[in-house]
């Protein structure tokens, strides 16, 4: 029995309803703080000659979502047909169920007549079954659609990006905070510096120069410090207690993607080794990491490099088994260690 017959088509319908207020005039409830990557989307998304789907690329919780409820807002204010707004949050279970293909047939039959301009707006798009292939369609045969997509950097795999998605994809990166962005969304006042000035032209200021500069960012030290425990995440940055944001950082960020993205995507069989190697790296963050104390201490995994890719390989006596981990994913978990642990 086809997915379609087993769901009923008004509880389908109330899916795409509830994930789209707007349809019902109700207004869109985004932050005010807009990241820089928002910018940068819209930059392609108003590009008419751009026939490409931009793909929102980065680690859990840094606000990949709110771009999208942004950019919904920003589109309905400049006038938009509601309806012509489609948001998917493609890891809802009955979306799962029913895949791309079949979501669009239910939108185009219910509530925007096919042909017509739509915005889809595609959330965790790597929960949708072929999706690569899927997106590479709608951009080929599509015109009609203006495609924003978002996907886990760790999730989303760039090898099998580059082979079904040639010409079909820009990518934003939107990595966690920048200390600009800390400073802006927590509402703190930024220094009256000159706005063409350039941290490379820092180099070449008159003494006299360099100490009103440093005179002037020194008020944002205490920031700055309290940044570099909590500040890679919109939601820690607003957070005063610190001990919070490390428990959130370890339960929502961390554990998700050791346990869970890593796991799913590159065939981890032993998540607690996996940890162990984290953990080992928390306490030794900023020193040299020595393959052969790490292998005599965890017996696990270790952080090699073969050929182009980096990855971690398991010790077994003479033998390896090489695990590829992509850079930006042990980046990613290296960058947080010291945010975890550091008392």
């Amino acid at each position: 029995m086809p997915v379609t017959q087993l769901i009923p088509l008004d509880e389908r319908i109330a899916v795409l309803q509830g994930f789209n207020p707007w349809w019902l005039g109700r207004p869109v409830s985004a932050p005010v703080f807009r990241r820089l990557a928002f910018d940068a989307c819209r930059v392609y998304f108003d590009n008419p000659t751009l026939r490409r789907a931009v793909l929102l690329s980065g680690p859990r919780r840094v606000g990949k979502t709110t771009v999208l409820y942004q950019l919904a807002e920003a589109l309905l204010g400049e006038g938009l047909e509601p309806r012509s707004i489609l948001y998917l949050s493609l890891d809802h279970p009955v979306l799962k169920l029913l895949g791309l293909r079949d979501i669009l047939a239910l939108y185009h039959a219910h509530i925007q007549g096919e042909g017509r301009p739509t915005v889809l707006l595609l959330d965790e798009v790597q929960y949708a079954r072929a999706w690569e292939t899927e997106v590479k369609l709608l951009v080929d045969h599509g015109p009609n659609y203006r495609i924003v997509a978002t996907g886990s950097a760790s999730v989303v795999h760039r090898d099998r990006l580059a082979e079904s998605g040639v010409g079909r994809w820009v990518t934003v990166q939107v990595p966690t905070l920048s200390f600009y962005e800390f400073v802006r969304i927590r509402g703190e006042p930024l220094p009256s510096l000159d706005p063409g000035l350039r941290p490379q032209d820092l180099f070449a200021l008159p003494a006299a120069d360099l100490l009103q500069v440093a005179a002037q960012l020194r008020p944002l030290l205490p920031l700055f410090q309290r940044y570099l425990l909590v500040g890679g995440f919109p939601e820690t940055a607003r957070q005063e207690d610190i001990g919070l944001c490390q428990r959130l950082l370890r339960e929502d960020v961390v554990e998700r993607v050791l346990k869970r993205d890593m796991t799913a995507l590159f065939g981890v069989r032993n998540v607690n080794e996996l940890e162990r190697l984290f953990i080992y790296l928390c306490l030794h963050t900023g020193g040299i990491l020595a393959h052969q104390t790490v292998a005599k201490t965890l017996e696990a995994y270790l952080v090699t490099k073969q050929d182009a890719d980096f990855g971690v390989s398991r010790i077994t006596g003479i033998d390896t088994e090489f695990l590829k981990v992509p850079a930006h994913v042990l980046c990613y978990l290296l960058g947080q260690a010291e945010r975890l642990l550091w008392q």
